[in-house]
């Protein structure tokens, strides 16, 4: 894997990707209290897996999407799969596609990208 300077990195938004072999639902969410986040990875014809965290109280509901999204992001990478990931928060997305990002969270999530995004 290349290393590219953080300064460089953006999302390029592109449609599906065609052969993925996985697709990839991500969620944060807050009830009362508790903060969590939740990642369903559907295989082709299979049964999916459903991966879900409790965090700490403190932690905001963009951190919970972010996190979803680098869980999904790693399980990928770790697993040597292409997928297409879906998102339904406007602010991860665009917290990732700041080509300099001031949290260091952010940058840590971004730092495992291919870059490759479906977006609808």
């Amino acid at each position: 894997m290349v290393n590219i300077p953080l300064n460089l990195n953006t999302l390029k938004i592109n449609h599906r990707i065609p052969n993925s072999q996985f697709e990839v639902y991500t969620a944060g969410f807050r009830i009362d209290d508790n903060t969590g986040l939740s990642v369903c990875i559907f295989p082709k014809d299979e049964t999916p897996d459903i991966y879900r965290f409790e965090l700490n109280k403190n932690n905001t509901i963009l951190q919970a999407e972010l996190a979803a999204i680098d869980f999904g992001v790693r399980w990928a990478l770790e697993n040597h799969k292409s997928i297409n990931i879906h998102i339904d928060s406007r602010s991860s997305i665009e917290a990732l596609r700041s080509a300099k990002p001031r949290s260091a969270f952010v940058i840590s999530v971004k730092k495992n990208f291919t870059f490759i995004w479906p977006v609808i």
